[in-house]
Parts: C-alpha cells; sequence; structure tokens
C-alpha cells in the first residue's frame, strides 16, 4: 500500500517531487506512461547475432564461449543446491531426479532467449524462496512465469514505479531477512 500510495502522489506532474519533471527524460518517461497498457514490438533485437569469426564475430564468438561456461557453472551451481535445499538428492549417486530434463531445459530457454535478444533465461538462486514456501513442482514457476508475461502489456505503469517507492521496502524486507526472530515476535 505504501508503494502504491507514493507512486500515486509522484505521478502528477506539477508537484515539487514528481517522477515526470519538464525536462527531456521527463517528458520521454511521461509519454510511455500515458500508454497505459502497450506491448513494445520487438524491431533490432529479433534474431540480431552475427556469426561470422571474422571483425566483430571473433569477439562474439570469445563472448560465447564465455557466457557457456559462466552459464554451465551457474546452472549447476543452482540446480544442484536447490534440488538439496528440496531434499531430492540421492546421497548415494549424489544426482537428482530428471536433471537431464532440468539442464535441457535450461538450454533452451538461454536459446530461446538469445534469439529475442534477451539477458540468460537460467534457473537462479531466488527459487530458494519458492521451494522454502513449498513450491517444488514447477507450478509456482509456471504461475510466475504467467505473472511475468501479463506485466509485459503494463510495462508503462510498471517501469513508472519510481525508486524511493521501493527502496524503503527493500530496506524492510532485508532487515526481515537478517533478523527473522526480532521481526516475527
Amino acid at each position: 500500500m505504501g508503494i502504491a500510495f507514493v507512486c500515486v502522489i509522484s505521478w502528477p506532474r506539477n508537484t515539487s517531487f514528481t517522477y515526470f519533471p519538464h525536462t527531456t527524460a521527463g517528458d520521454e518517461s511521461y509519454d510511455f506512461f500515458k500508454k497505459v497498457a502497450y506491448f513494445h514490438p520487438i524491431q533490432k533485437t529479433l534474431v540480431a547475432q552475427e556469426w561470422a569469426l571474422s571483425g566483430k564475430g571473433a569477439n562474439f564468438a570469445l563472448a560465447m564461449i564465455t557466457f557457456l561456461y559462466v552459464d554451465i557453472l551457474d546452472c549447476t551451481g543452482t540446480l544442484f543446491s536447490m534440488a538439496r535445499f528440496s531434499g531430492v538428492v540421492n546421497d548415494r549417486t549424489g544426482s537428482f531426479p530428471r536433471s537431464t530434463l532440468a539442464y535441457c531445459t535450461d538450454a533452451i530457454s538461454i536459446s530461446i532467449g538469445s534469439l529475442f535478444g534477451l539477458s540468460p533465461t537460467t534457473c537462479f538462486i531466488e527459487s530458494g524462496a519458492g521451494i522454502s514456501e513449498g513450491g517444488k513442482t514447477g507450478l509456482t514457476a509456471m504461475v510466475t512465469g504467467l505473472c511475468f508475461f501479463i506485466s509485459l502489456f503494463f510495462a508503462p505503469i510498471l517501469s513508472s514505479i519510481p525508486p524511493y517507492a521501493t527502496g524503503s521496502v527493500l530496506v524492510l524486507v532485508c532487515i526481515a531477512l537478517i533478523m527473522p526472530d526480532e521481526t516475527n515476535r
């Protein structure tokens, strides 16, 4: 409710604390904000990869190998830590059920995401929050993905939430994570 209140009072332009001041950047942000529900078409990022290995392509190949190596290590560490956290790792073999499917899903997601110009769409350690709340089947990930898809159409409103509206809430969440016993009393 606090974030919504700060947003509503900072969106009007004729206040001293507006998020849309009368500047060039403020005018552009305000024009985008007025579109309310809008889908920005992908024009310059779809399949914008250069595979030639001469000139700039050599830099692309080096970056691709680097990202591949980093993603393999990142994905492996995250998948195994989340599997251990959810209690499905076989102590005798050190593996977890359907690990091949998990790795293939991660690889396909990264490949498709790169064609759309996205950052790596890999598994992240934030999955621990969903697992700790009981989400171990993948339904939580599907619901989260659906919510992110719906939020695409409300990007003008969501991108107009001022950082000073969310900053204090993030500090309170961090305090609650650091000192859970004191904050839950």
